[in-house]
């Protein structure tokens, strides 16, 4: 499972916002992305159990980011 996150890295445009030298927008995304991330942790996971969620909450916080900075460079 753990590889899947690394293979979706590959889709990661971030490279071209640095590459465009706009840190304000990879900031805001990352600061929000990394925000929500944290909400999802204290609200899906309670017990030393729930840990099976964190993988899920981890896949979706990157689709979340992908998908963001994809539209981003679309525009």
């Amino acid at each position: 499972m753990g590889f899947l996150f690394v293979l979706a890295q590959l889709f990661n445009p971030i490279w071209y916002f640095q590459g465009i030298e706009d840190f304000k927008i990879i900031n805001k995304i990352i600061f929000i992305s990394k925000s929500l991330y944290i909400i999802l942790i204290y609200v899906f996971i309670k017990e030393k159990s729930d840990y099976i969620y964190m993988l899920f909450i981890s896949y979706m916080h990157l689709y979340i980011i992908i998908s963001w900075l994809i539209i981003m460079c679309m525009r």
